[in-house]
């Protein structure tokens, strides 16, 4: 069996990871290995590329507590009297929002501390006092 190393990187995880073009199918080099001295995990191309893409971010307290406020006929006032923005339901409030802080998506206000930061000043503090 013939074996070609075509790239070699870490994960996340600091682990070794190495893509290997195999003359075989993954049964027979399943087989062909697995009594090997290191355990590896055999997978096609297209099971590595699923494994590879990027895991989508959750959102934590300000996106939640955005996604609360949005809906909120005093929320959508605030945006409108402070910033300015036509306003006049939920989505337009997370445009509006989306637009001010600069971000494409609201799990950004809880990944990135500047945007964080900039919102809890910005808006939140903002529509605290506007209350």
């Amino acid at each position: 069996m013939q074996a070609v190393l075509t790239s070699l990187t870490t994960d996340n995880k600091g682990r070794a990871v190495a893509m290997v073009v195999i003359n075989g199918t993954a049964d027979q080099v399943s087989q062909q290995i697995a009594g090997g001295p290191v355990q590896l995990d055999v997978q096609t191309i297209a099971q590595a590329k699923a494994a590879a893409l990027p895991q989508k971010q959750k959102g934590g307290p300000l996106t939640k507590w955005l996604a609360a406020r949005e809906g909120e006929a005093k929320f959508q006032q605030f945006l409108k009297k402070v910033y300015g923005r036509n306003v006049t339901n939920q989505v337009t409030a997370e445009a509006a929002v989306k637009d001010l802080m600069q971000i494409a998506s609201r799990t950004e206000l809880d990944h990135n501390p500047d945007k964080g930061m900039k919102f809890r000043r910005d808006i939140m503090l903002k529509f605290g006092e506007f209350r």
